[in-house]
């Protein structure tokens, strides 16, 4: 596993939104999460397009990958694959026990 302190994400109008991540490439999952110390900025507003940024740069396969977020609580998310991007995310809310069985 590897974690990314600040990962750096384009938001409309020349912003950037801050995230932490951590990433297996070998499993492709990845667990993102949210700063408190970045105000106003939701990150699951932004999760397809951080998804397949994140995928591209580390070269996660989209079509393997497993996206976890944390926000207050784990949920995960799933895709479709669509022309190559990650689209229509949908959430599912997950149990510490549902965490533990993607890192055995």
């Amino acid at each position: 596993m590897k974690r990314v302190r600040k990962y750096r994400y384009p938001l409309p109008h020349g912003k950037q939104g801050v995230c932490g991540l951590i990433y297996d490439k070998d499993t492709c999952v990845v667990i993102a999460f949210e700063f408190s110390d970045t105000p106003g900025i939701n990150l699951m507003d932004h999760t397809q397009d951080v998804a397949n940024q994140v995928c591209e740069e580390y070269h996660l396969d989209k079509r393997k990958l497993i996206w976890i977020e944390w926000q207050q609580k784990f949920s995960r998310v799933k895709f479709k694959v669509k022309q190559g991007r990650l689209v229509s995310p949908t959430r599912s809310q997950m149990n510490h026990r549902n965490l533990a069985s993607y890192f055995k």
